[in-house]
This record gives structure tokens, C-alpha cells and sequence, in this order.
């Protein structure tokens, strides 16, 4: 799986080291109209173009034919049946399509979110650093438990152990702007964690995990390893907000409305019936 995510990494970092030149918004939108065009394609290339288009032609002639036969109820019922009938084949032909685009939805869903899904910290905020251990063993037990901060990171409470969940939190406060880090020692184990502080628009993972499964959903992120007894090593952030137009609003719905928008709009270009 880390294999596989360095490759998406590298791809979706290319594209916003050149989109991001021109800011957070405007990659937005590129990125957005590059996701519409691709998945227009994969829907040409995955549908059955000569049936939908079929489908569209006998639903718009049954609307035509409701219209003409208001009059005549019996006719005006047999297209309206007819109507309903093209409509779930229509739904039919595009379902084979969506099932294709799943995939790639995803992988662009989680890769944007570690662009748009998070604010870097503020100075003065304050957040919660959790850790979950995988072991058998009390937490009170370990003779070294300890979360550090830099220069830039005071680390302003005891660790509070939570037993029945493995897991050990920590309150910490941001001093100033700039790229810091987390360490976090157990029993003499090492784990680093950045810490994002400022204005800036930048990728951020706020966790560290271990397994293949959560590793996909967290690509940004060095993996934990095996034989580390920390399996979640994380650091709250404040959710980020996208603006479409002056209207903020969360990023997903400004990717799936931008990306919508261009595939209609270059539908024709490359012949495509949706």
C-alpha cells in the first residue's frame, strides 16, 4: 500500500506544485475541470453511447407524445409508462459507468482532502494530541510516555491516559508560524509528527496510522511500523472551507460542482452522451 500511495502522491504533488502556483482557489478549480474532463472520457469509454442516446431519444419522444394526447388519457398513461421505462434503462446504462468511476473518485477525494480538508494552526491556538497504543500492557506501566514539542509547540498538559482505549491525549499550544514537530517517546521508541502553523496553503496530514487500510485513507503520512507500539499518532486541525464565487462552503461540494460544470461543458467537444 505504500508503494501504491508514493505513486498517487507524486502524481496529485505534481499537479498542485504547478495548479498551486496560482493559488489554493484556482487549483481548486483546475484540478476540478481536469476531474470533470477524465471522468467525461471514462464514461464514454465505459458506456454503451449508441443505447443512452437511443434511451434519451424515446424519453424526449414521449414527453412530446404526452403533450400531443393530453387529451386522450389512455395514450397520455401508455407514454407516461413509457417514460418511466426508458428512465430506469437510462439509469441501467449509466450504472455501469459510475461503477468505473468509483475508484478514481476516491483516490482524487482523499488526495484533495489533504489539500482543502484542513487549516493550519493559528498562533495562540490551542489542540488535542492523541495516541493509541497496541499493546496488552497498562499505560501506566511504560516507563517513558512523554509528548515533545519545538521551539514552536509548547506541550501544556500531562498525558491523560485512557485505559479501556489505549489511548493517551495531550493538550498543546501553537507559539509561532512555520513547520514544527511532534515527538512523542515511548519507552525510548521515537515518532515524529509536523505540525502546520500559518497562512499558507499547504498539504496536511494530521495523523499518522499503521495498516494498509487506514494508510489509504491517510496517504500523506509516513506509515507507523509493525514494531512500534503506536498504531494512531495524531493532532486535531480546524476543517477548511472552499469559495466558490464568494459562497464558503465545504470543498467537496465545490469539487463535485466544478467538476460537474466542466463535464457538461466539454461533453460536447468530445461527443459524449450523458
Amino acid at each position: 500500500m505504500s508503494i501504491f500511495n508514493s505513486i498517487i502522491n507524486v502524481i496529485f504533488d505534481g499537479l498542485f506544485a504547478v495548479a498551486g502556483l496560482l493559488g489554493g482557489e484556482a487549483a481548486l478549480w483546475i484540478i476540478s475541470a481536469i476531474a470533470g474532463v477524465a471522468l467525461l472520457l471514462i464514461f464514454k469509454i465505459t458506456s454503451n453511447q449508441t443505447a443512452i442516446r437511443q434511451t434519451k431519444d424515446d424519453i424526449a419522444a414521449s414527453f412530446l407524445e404526452v403533450r400531443l394526447f393530453k387529451d386522450d388519457m389512455r395514450q397520455m398513461m401508455s407514454a407516461q409508462g413509457r417514460i418511466f421505462g426508458a428512465a430506469f434503462r437510462y439509469m441501467l446504462h449509466a450504472l455501469v459507468p459510475m461503477l468505473w468511476m468509483i475508484v478514481p473518485v476516491l483516490l482524487m477525494l482523499i488526495q484533495l482532502n489533504q489539500w482543502y480538508g484542513y487549516r493550519p494552526m493559528e498562533v495562540g491556538q490551542k489542540a488535542v494530541v492523541t495516541a493509541r497504543l497496541d499493546t496488552d500492557q497498562r499505560l501506566g506501566d511504560y516507563e517513558q510516555l512523554e509528548l515533545r514539542g519545538d521551539d514552536g509547540v509548547i506541550v501544556e498538559t500531562p498525558p491523560l491516559r485512557i485505559e479501556s482505549l489505549k489511548q493517551v491525549n495531550w493538550r498543546v499550544k501553537i507559539e509561532s508560524e512555520g513547520l514544527h514537530q511532534l515527538t512523542l517517546l515511548v519507552d525510548g521508541e521515537e515518532i515524529k509528527q509536523p505540525v502546520h502553523a500559518g497562512k499558507g496553503f499547504t498539504k496536511i496530514t494530521p495523523v499518522r496510522v499503521r495498516g494498509a487500510w487506514p494508510e489509504l485513507w491517510n496517504p500523506g503520512a509516513e506509515t507507523l511500523q509493525g514494531e512500534q507500539p503506536v498504531h494512531h499518532f495524531e493532532i486535531t486541525y480546524a476543517e477548511a472551507e472552499a469559495n466558490l464565487l464568494g459562497i464558503k462552503m465545504h470543498w467537496v461540494i465545490v469539487f463535485f460542482i466544478l467538476s460537474i460544470v466542466f463535464g457538461f461543458a466539454f461533453k460536447g467537444i468530445f461527443r459524449v452522451e450523458i
